[in-house]
């Protein structure tokens, strides 16, 4: 399954992200350029990314395992990614609420950039198209700069 196709999204997000590739492209063209990391999830990957920094490494990566997502090392796991257990969480709904972005390096296919300025750029731009975007950089208690929701 796709986890990045932008149509998996609810309808708001889809012309939000349209807006803003081509909104970074006239503003910061000289920047790394976004692109979509996950658009909708479901509910064993979310299960996965809930279970990092709350359970053993050996159940989290299991769980991973299942999810055809990679290995984490024991670093990895003490850190908490998502405070939305499974069922609940934006990326789960049909169409999905929310979508993660990175940016990638001029001239690279692979090479990400996740310096926060960039996705305070990006929702400059998402908020003056829509508003009711809310940004996970804004989150209280687990800031999530990639992440994007209405």
């Amino acid at each position: 399954m796709n986890m990045r196709d932008i149509r998996k999204a609810h309808k708001r997000l889809q012309l939000a992200w349209e807006h803003l590739l081509i909104e970074w492209g006239r503003r910061h063209p000289d920047l790394p350029a976004p692109f979509l990391t996950q658009v909708f999830r479901p509910r064993i990957v979310q299960q996965a990314y809930y279970a990092q920094g709350r359970q053993p490494l050996d159940q989290v990566n299991a769980l991973r395992k299942q999810s055809d997502l990679a290995p984490i090392s024991a670093s990895e796991n003490k850190k908490r990614i998502t405070n939305s257990p499974p069922g609940v969480g934006k990326h789960e709904q049909d169409p999905a609420q929310a979508i993660d972005i990175a940016f990638l390096k001029k001239g690279s296919k692979t090479e990400l950039n996740w310096e926060a300025s960039n996705f305070e750029k990006a929702y400059v731009i998402l908020h003056e198209f829509d508003g009711g975007i809310k940004w996970g950089g804004h989150f209280k208690t687990l800031v999530d700069r990639p992440h994007f929701e209405i």
